[in-house]
């Protein structure tokens, strides 16, 4: 109940901790008055909570409510991924188209310094067979600009990438590092759960 200069009031309002209050009696009886001010004090305490309650859910963006904190999460978490592996998937195609764009145009060689590994590319390019690899690179990385099949390309370019690495470390150890941040792309892409286990689990069958 409210006092302003010892005079009984409604415009302000003090509210005491549940645990502190006594009931007043009036002749044994509940007094009227310390109920209602009671009862306003609990729906004021109530109507503060909510709205500092709405207000915290406003600024971040959660719901309000168990039940909607966990829906919550996954939205973010697939939007994260689904962003993660449109990333991976344009970084991996600069490389694939780039290597096409380089069979045709001619503007880079690496540096002759004797390597096996570049002998080797020499020899495939003058037989021929680089062009069908240049253009199986450029297949792959215009489908992987495509929202619809990246996740296929990525499969199809996952063999490539590992053999990509195994080259290097074997023939051509400058073009380590490269390699392996082309398979750490691939990876990055067709990390999908939901696609790959569509991918490795045998369709049902209806009787």
């Amino acid at each position: 109940m409210a006092r302003i200069g010892g005079v009984r009031g409604e415009p302000h309002l003090r509210c005491t901790p549940p645990a502190l209050e006594r009931p007043r009696t009036v002749s044994g009886e509940s007094n009227p008055e310390s109920r209602e001010s009671n009862g306003r004090c609990r729906a004021k305490t109530l109507a503060d909570a909510q709205s500092t309650d709405l207000l915290l859910a406003n600024l971040r963006g959660i719901p309000i409510g168990g039940e909607g904190v966990l829906p919550w999460l996954r939205s973010r978490h697939d939007t994260t991924m689904r962003l993660l592996r449109t990333f991976c998937a344009l970084l991996l195609a600069l490389p694939l188209l780039g290597s096409t764009a380089n069979h045709f145009l001619d503007f880079a060689r690496p540096p002759v310094d004797g390597a096996l590994g570049l002998e080797i590319l020499e020899s495939l390019r003058e037989g021929g067979l680089m062009l069908w690899v240049a253009l199986g690179h450029g297949l792959i990385g215009v489908l992987l600009l495509l929202p619809r099949s990246r996740f296929l390309a990525g499969l199809v370019q996952l063999p490539i990438s590992l053999g990509i690495v195994a080259f290097n470390v074997t023939l051509y150890p400058p073009g380590i590092p490269l390699a392996i941040a082309m398979l750490a792309l691939n990876l990055g892409l067709i990390l999908d759960a939901e696609r790959l286990q569509a991918v490795v689990q045998p369709p049902a069958v209806t009787a």
